[in-house]
This record gives structure tokens, C-alpha cells and sequence, in this order.
């Protein structure tokens, strides 16, 4: 075969011959050869010159149902290694030497911060490059090193001597520089035109799945943006790009390219595209993330892919529609690797990072415990043990027990609040555990596995650390109460490592998970009993007063905290717990029937540093009518809080003696599953207060509240807005616990004018995504306001002054 060499321009950014096919030839055997007969009588070109670029790893995402091999019988990658030009050309890495991929240094290679450089001589045909079985090489005094703590850091540079170290770091490093989990990023979606196929959906839809534009086109509660903020609390926050191309977030590109040439070569001819339109050297100057949307018939079998720590996914058609594949695609370019279960890469179904769906609306979920810690959403609710340092003498570095928490109560409530716990391995390439309660309610709420279990995980060097490394997490446990999960000989030690679940409640707000982790024998706290029998939270008939509550969660010193309730009006002290009554860690609860007046609760402890959060996430709250009126932990001297008023003579004794419920311990209270019926059953009559029998000196105002799937998120508060007092206010979580149920207050209020305001915490309202919810207004015997559809509040005034 004789080869025409043709020196030609690259609109590609590449110094390349040309090489066109003589098919005269029948010339056979060496490599060279081999590559003759590679090329074929195609037109395909070989680099003239060394060209460097950035690394990227390509994660390539199938429909859970596909094959998992080719027509050939091959295997599917999920990986594949590419390199990107400074245009931000992409072009996949085919015949790289196996060897070398699999030895430290190809795997250790770190997609979008190493540079590598493919030698003169690969052959570049459509939008890959053939390495001819050779390998890239690394630019050394760009590589990343790791060094034997197991985490990274550059060459020679001093090795961070501990977890808590490394962690103050990385959070100094986002001060400095951008980072890719928290602030404000831009995202263009761009509509994707070829000479035989489009994207099949119009610039408005496309915006209104991305991005929740307001629109006429299926209004979507759940969107890309709508997720990540909810899942980060706000830390991460997605808008649209402007540019006076683009509209609310999209543009439309149109290519000279056909389907039957390849994703790989559309993709770059839609990059070169929008560089000549927008004048720019690469769509990365336009907006921190770039989605496009390709024809259905550009994708084969394969419904998106992206690129790790980088800006750009891509999307077969609708999976541009669905949130799911937006969040896990977008994840991979945050730096978070698939989530797997057992043989499965994408089995875990907890969070976005395992199989996406193909629904418009849902489902709402996070991500596991491994992802959580990555994104570093909840540093101050992320704990790190090391067990094999030490022996575990106490509820500290070495070992756990605590309360942990879901995602969506992270800012339930005051108080510190656990939500994942990282068990350190020290060695290095070992994996590292990570333990989470997956609470399903809130954002969370539709997680498709392991709905509120404890959820055990392990991926390597925390699924990825500042510098980029990249990692697929396995979830190895779900676990109910009274379960256990061992690790054996863990990080060599000959001992077993046990994360033991004592008991979940779901019945509390917020929900917890009591788990303890240790190792080998040695407990950890040294008073934490796992035995006492379940008991129910307090219950009281309060028919002629109110009901004051009293909801304590210990530290590691429980006999440290004393608290005292008295009525101010009277001088009689209703309850009291002194130093050592409590002598157990656990949750404690204590409930009092007393008349209406002024009160006083004062808490204090021993040692004065409250109960916490240096040994231990303890807590307490106050409930009076239904309502707090105090929270905390975190205090040095005495916290008193003082709340109700004195009726008449102040000296007056109460007309009922104060009931009292002995202090009850719920420590292994057996998970309680929220309800989800289908359909919506009819609504269980609960009232919730006794009806008011004489109101002489006033008028009645009666709410009436039919809750949906989720009453928690319900609250609503009455103003009286001659005095602009909030007279009554029933805040979330606070009254309304069980779902589908009709509930019925009435109040004695003066003759005045009021606004009542009612809210959903979620921003839904209480009808009718969610169930049939529905509210019901009467003062002095007539409707003044009703509804159940709005978005985060709705208010009504009546009345005069």
C-alpha cells in the first residue's frame, strides 16, 4: 500500500499528516502494517507532532435494562480515558496499552489536573485518537503525588499529619479558590441541530426541565437547580448564563454533521461551533457548566455521559428532561464517581449517583453517605473516627455513639446534628467507611433504597479530595434497628469493627438513628445500654390546661445536666431533674398537664460547658401548648428561658394539681414507617385541642387542617395586627405529625383584627401533589379563609380593630 502524504491545515487544533489509502497494495505483517491496514481506505491522519492536553475521564452512563455487552460480546465500557485541547476538543484515547492502564500510574491519574501528551505518530481518526498500543505521558511537574497518608498533595510537599488537618485545609483552599460544590455557577443547556436529526424539544421546554423557568410549558417542581439547592442548603447554587445568544439558559447550535458519524465527532463540531459563535477559545468561558442536548438517534445505547471535574455532559434526547440524569451527570463533573451495590455500578439507589430515571418529576433524593462527605454540604455535621489509632476509651476520635440524622433534618431544630461518620482507614490504598441515615422525607423523601435505614458505604481516599481523584463508592449495609454490620479485621488490628443500630425513630422530629461504632470489645461512652426495654414517647390527657413537654438528648456525661420548671405565677416548682437522676445516655422525655400562666425552665450543667458538642450532640427542647418556646445544648452558665403570662391574682394556686409522667427513655424504639397509602385514604379525625365551651369575653377562631403526605412541613401562625402580637403560632414539625389526618384547634381571641398566615416548609403547599390537604378558617362561626393549594404561604386578615 503506498501512502500519499498530504501536509493539511487542522481546524482541530492538531499538527497531523494526512494519510489517504492506496488500495493497490496487499502489503501485510509488521506493525507498521498493522497500522496500514488500520487505516483502510478511510481518511484518517497522524500526528506530526507531540500534542499535550488535559486528562479526562469520561464516565459513560446505559439505561438500566440494556445489555451489558456489545453485539460482539464485548464488554461496554463505563470508562473511557480522553484528552482535552485548549479549543475544549475532546477526543477518546482507543488502543492505549493495557498494561499501563492498569498500573499505578494510569490509574493515579487525575481527570481534568493532569496534564499528559500523546506522542507524534497516534493516528486520529473522527473523534479518537489511536494510540497504536502505546501509552500517554504524564507531565511530571503537573502530576499530582500521593503520599503514604493516602491522600494527595503536591511532590515534596509536607504530608498532612491528621484527618481534622487535611479537612481545615480544604475548606481554607475554597476560601482562596473557586470550588466546585459551593457558590454560584452558570449553566448554558444547548439544543443540539444536525443535517439528519434534532433534539426533540423546543429551546422554552428545555429550560423549563433544566432550569424551573416560570412558564407554560409543564411546570416542573424539581429541577436541576431546585435539587442542588435543596441538597446543599443553599451552598450550591445553578443559574442560567446570559448572553444575548442565549435564551433563559438555552441556545440552539446547528452542525454540518450527520448521526451516522458519531457522538465523539458532534460533540467537538457543536464545541467549535459555539466557540466561532460566541468568540470564545472555549464553551467553559460561557458558562461553569455546559450541558448538550443531542439527537435521539447520536447516542446508540447510551442514555448520557460527562466528564470528570469538568464542564461539559451530554445527553441522549429526553435524558436532558429528567432531574435525575442532569444531577448524576453534573455530579461527575463535580468529582463524584458512581454509586455501586455489589456487581452493580450503579446499584445503589439511595441517591443520584447510582441509576437515573426516566421521570420528569422526580424522584427526590441526595446522595449516599461517600458523596455526602465528598461535597463537604455538612461540614459541621461530618465526624471522622479512627479506630485503629487507639483503644476506644470514650465517644471521641477512636470510636462513636451518637444520634445520627437525615439530610433533610440538618437544620431541623437547634443543636448540633450528626448526618455521616467517616471510620478512617490509615492505610494506604484501603477504602474508607462511611455511615448515614437515610431519612426519606423532605428532599430526600422519594429515595428509591434503603428509606430510613442506616446506610453503610466504602469508597478510596473519600471519593475525591481537592486535587481530583475520582472514585466509585459500594454500599455494603442497610441496617433497621437492632441490626449490627462487622468489618473484620479491621485495618489489620485482628479486631472486628461492629456499627450497631440500637434504634431508629421516625416518630420524633426530627427522625433519628442511635448508632453506635466500635472496636473489638471495647465500648464506647462506657454508659450506653443497649437493653432497657422500648418504651413510647409520653402521652397525656390534658383536657381543662395545657400540656408542657420536656425533650432532653444526653451528651456522654448525662449525670453532669440538672433542669428545673416552675410556674412564676404560683412559685410552685412543676419538675424537676437533679444532677445524677440521669444516668444513662439515651433520650429522655418528661410531660406535664398545667393550667395557662408564666413559667420558668432553667437548665444547667456540672462542669459548665452544656452538652455540647465536645462530648457528644446532646440537646433539649421545651414545648408549651404545642409550640417551642426553647431549644438549645450549646451554653456555659444556666440558659433560663421564661414564657406564658399570669392570669389574675399571680398568688393564685392552680385549679388542677399539675400531672406528671415520669421520665420515660426511648432508646430502641422500633423504626416507625411514614405512611404512604394509595391512593389518599380519608382523612383520620384527630382534634387536637379540647372545643372551648365558654368564650364570654371574646370570639372562637377554629383552624381546621386536613395534613397531606408530609404534615411536618405544615405550620401557621394568627397575628393580632391592632397590637402586631403573633397571638398563636404553630410551627413546623410542632403539631402536625401524622399524615392524611383532620385536625381541629379552636381558640378564645379578643374581639380584633388578625392575619393568619399558613405555610409549607417544602414550598409545595398541602394540596394536591402530595395528597388532598386542605385548611379551614372560622371566626366566630363563619369561614373567613380556605384553601390548600399555594406555594410557600398564604395569608388572610379579618376582622377590625
Amino acid at each position: 500500500m503506498r501512502l500519499t502524504k498530504l501536509i493539511v491545515a487542522s481546524a482541530l487544533g492538531f499538527n497531523f499528516n494526512s494519510v489517504v489509502a492506496d488500495a493497490s497494495s496487499d502489503t501485510r505483517g509488521s506493525r507498521k502494517d498493522s497500522r496500514r491496514q488500520l487505516l483502510g481506505a478511510a481518511h484518517h491522519r497522524i500526528l506530526e507532532k507531540d500534542q499535550s492536553g488535559t486528562f479526562l475521564m469520561k464516565d459513560i452512563h446505559f439505561e438500566e435494562d440494556q445489555p451489558k455487552v456489545d453485539a460482539s460480546g464485548k464488554k461496554k465500557p463505563h470508562h473511557t480515558m480522553t484528552i482535552e485541547l485548549d479549543n475544549g476538543l475532546i477526543y477518546t484515547l482507543d488502543n492505549v496499552d493495557p498494561t499501563w492502564a492498569e498500573s499505578k500510574s494510569g490509574k493515579g491519574l487525575k481527570s481534568g489536573k493532569d496534564k499528559i501528551t500523546i506522542r507524534q505518530g497516534a493516528i486520529i481518526s473522527g473523534g479518537s485518537i489511536d494510540l497504536q498500543g502505546g501509552a500517554p505521558e504524564v507531565s511530571e511537574e503537573e502530576k499530582v503525588v500521593k503520599g503514604k497518608s493516602g491522600k494527595y498533595g503536591p511532590a515534596g510537599g509536607r504530608q498532612l499529619e491528621n484527618d481534622e488537618e487535611k479537612r481545615n485545609l480544604k475548606r481554607l483552599h475554597r476560601q482562596l479558590q473557586d470550588s466546585p460544590t459551593f457558590g454560584e455557577k452558570t449553566v448554558l443547556a444547548v439544543r443540539v441541530v444536525t443535517t439528519d436529526d434534532a433534539y426533540g424539544y423546543s429551546e422554552e421546554y428545555l429550560s423549563e426541565k433544566v432550569f424551573g423557568t416560570s412558564s407554560s410549558v409543564d411546570p416542573n417542581p424539581m429541577n436541576l437547580i431546585s435539587q442542588y439547592n435543596a441538597c446543599s442548603y443553599n451552598q450550591l447554587n445553578f443559574v442560567k448564563t446570559t448572553h444575548n445568544l442565549v435564551s433563559n439558559g438555552v441556545v440552539t447550535i446547528t452542525v454540518p454533521t450527520s448521526t451516522s458519524q458519531g457522538k465523539d465527532v458532534i460533540v467537538n463540531n457543536v464545541t467549535s461551533a459555539i466557540n466561532e459563535a460566541f468568540s470564545t477559545s472555549s464553551p467553559n468561558d460561557i458558562a461553569a457548566h455546559v450541558i448538550y442536548c443531542l439527537p435521539p438517534s447520536a447516542m446508540g445505547d447510551s442514555i448520557a455521559y460527562a466528564f470528570v471535574n469538568h464542564w461539559l455532559s451530554v445527553y441522549n434526547n429526553e435524558w436532558c428532561n429528567y432531574p435525575s440524569a442532569l444531577m448524576h451527570e453534573i455530579g461527575h463533573n463535580l468529582g463524584f464517581g458512581h454509586a455501586g451495590e455489589g456487581a452493580e455500578e450503579y446499584g445503589d439507589q439511595s441517591g443520584m449517583m447510582g441509576y437515573s430515571y426516566s421521570q420528569e418529576h422526580g424522584p427526590a433524593m441526595c446522595f449516599n453517605g461517600a458523596k455526602l462527605w465528598q461535597t463537604d454540604w455538612y461540614q459541621t455535621a461530618a465526624k471522622t473516627i479512627n479506630p485503629a489509632t487507639a483503644s476506644p476509651t470514650g465517644n471521641g476520635d477512636t470510636c462513636f455513639t451518637g444520634l445520627l440524622y437525615g439530610v433533610a433534618d440538618f437544620e431541623v431544630g437547634n443543636g448540633a446534628k450528626i448526618v455521616v461518620v467517616k471510620i478512617n482507614d490509615p492505610r494506604e490504598e484501603e477504602q474508607d467507611f462511611y455511615v448515614a441515615f437515610n431519612r426519606a422525607t423532605g428532599m430526600n423523601s422519594e429515595t428509591r433504597e434503603g428509606r430510613d435505614q442506616v446506610m453503610v458505604t466504602k469508597t478510596w481516599e473519600e471519593g475525591a479530595d481537592d486535587t481530583g481523584y475520582w472514585s466509585i463508592s459500594t454500599l455494603v449495609a442497610k441496617l433497621n434497628g437492632n441490626e449490627s454490620y462487622t468489618i473484620s479485621n479491621f485495618a489489620g488490628t485482628d479486631n472486628d469493627l461492629t456499627v450497631s443500630v440500637d434504634s431508629i425513630d421516625t416518630a420524633s422530629n426530627p427522625a433519628y438513628a442511635q448508632v453506635r461504632i466500635e472496636l473489638g470489645d471495647e465500648k464506647c461512652g462506657g454508659t450506653f445500654s443497649p437493653t432497657v426495654s422500648p418504651t413510647a414517647s409520653p402521652t397525656i390527657s390534658c383536657s381543662d390546661g395545657k400540656v408542657l413537654r420536656v425533650d432532653l438528648i444526653t451528651d456522654d456525661y448525662p449525670e453532669e445536666t440538672s433542669w428545673i420548671l416552675k410556674n412564676t405565677c404560683t412559685g410552685e416548682v412543676i419538675g424537676e431533674v437533679k444532677e445524677g437522676d440521669m444516668a444513662e445516655v439515651g433520650v429522655y422525655s418528661n410531660a406535664y398537664c398545667v393550667t395557662d400562666g408564666a413559667y420558668e425552665f432553667a437548665i444547667d450543667d456540672e462542669y459548665h460547658e452544656g452538652f455540647c458538642c465536645d462530648y457528644g450532640l446532646g440537646s433539649y427542647t421545651v414545648q408549651y401548648g404545642g409550640v417551642v418556646v426553647a431549644s438549645g445544648g450549646e451554653f456555659i452558665d444556666p440558659e433560663i428561658t421564661t414564657f406564658g403570662r399570669c392570669e389574675g391574682d399571680p398568688s393564685a394556686s392552680p385549679t388542677s394539681s399539675p400531672t406528671t409522667v415520669s421520665p420515660t427513655r426511648s432508646l430502641t424504639l422500633e423504626p416507625t414507617d411514614p405512611p404512604t397509602p394509595e391512593p389518599t385514604p380519608e382523612p383520620t379525625n384527630l382534634p387536637t385541642n379540647m372545643p372551648i365551651q365558654f368564650c364570654s369575653d371574646g370570639k372562637i377562631v377554629t383552624v381546621d387542617v386536613t395534613t397531606d403526605k408530609y404534615p411536618a412541613e405544615t405550620s401557621w401562625t394568627l397575628t393580632n395586627q391592632c397590637t402586631n402580637e403573633v397571638i398563636i403560632e404553630v410551627g413546623v414539625r410542632a403539631l402536625y405529625k401524622a399524615a392524611y389526618t383532620f385536625y381541629s384547634n379552636e381558640y378564645c381571641v379578643a374581639d380584633a383584627a388578625y392575619q393568619f398566615t399558613i405555610a409549607d416548609s417544602w414550598g409545595d403547599g398541602i394540596c394536591c401533589s402530595e395528597g388532598q390537604g386542605s385548611y379551614f378558617l372560622q371566626y366566630d362561626g363563619a369561614v373567613v379563609a380556605s384553601g390548600g393549594e399555594f406555594t410557600s404561604s398564604e395569608s388572610t386578615t379579618f376582622g377590625r380593630c
